[in-house]
């Protein structure tokens, strides 16, 4: 989150939302979590990646290997369910997952995801 107010994308009130959500209904999907904000009121759209080979703890009990901390500003919300239902579709593919558990540049996320 820190990243993203620096970078002007969310405000400094992000994490206690993001927080907020999770609190409502963990966004964990499998290995794999996809958390956002519970306004959608971003400054910019923008996404946050955290790739873990062993695993981040989640939740109560369980582990994800890719965490897409996501925020959507206002314009784009309409928008949002479009994304997030391609984001979970390219992850639920076992192939696709397990190659961008391995990925260690962001060269080679933005080479999967647009191809």
């Amino acid at each position: 989150c820190a990243g993203m107010v620096r970078h002007g994308c969310v405000g400094p009130d992000f994490l206690g939302q993001v927080l907020e959500r999770e609190a409502a209904s963990p966004t964990a999907f499998g290995r794999l979590a996809m958390p956002h904000s519970i306004h959608m009121d971003a400054m910019k759209t923008c996404i946050a990646v955290a790739i873990s080979r062993t695993g981040i703890a989640w939740g109560e009990g369980k582990l994800v290997n890719i965490v897409l901390l996501t925020a959507i500003n206002k314009v784009e919300k309409r928008f949002f369910s479009d994304i997030y239902e391609a984001l979970l579709s390219l992850f639920d593919d076992a192939a696709n997952f397990e190659y961008l558990c391995g990925v260690r540049e962001f060269s080679e996320l933005r080479a999967m995801l647009t191809s």
